[in-house]
């Protein structure tokens, strides 16, 4: 089974903050989204390996921590939609 890659469920109400699933914070969000379908790690894990990524990609602080505390405020919702998905 393919993963199912949340890029697209960025609301698009932040899109105006200048968070978009194109953004230079797109390859962190790839790297989050396969830990969360792969399971290879726990949640605060891929999280914090998300914060990483963001960090080699240049991503600025205010994008680091918007990003981080939308993940951590409502990524186990894309995390259960994942694991659904795999059923």
């Amino acid at each position: 089974m393919r993963p199912n890659l949340a890029l697209t469920l960025l609301p698009q109400s932040l899109w105006s903050l200048g968070l978009s699933p194109y953004g230079q914070d797109s390859r962190a969000a790839v790297i989050h989204d396969y830990l969360y379908w792969a399971q290879c790690c726990i949640r605060a894990q891929s999280d914090c390996l998300m914060v990483i990524a963001m960090k080699e990609s240049n991503v600025g602080s205010f994008d680091e921590w918007a990003v981080y505390s939308a993940v951590h405020l409502f990524g186990n919702r894309g995390r259960l939609r994942i694991l659904a998905a795999m059923r």
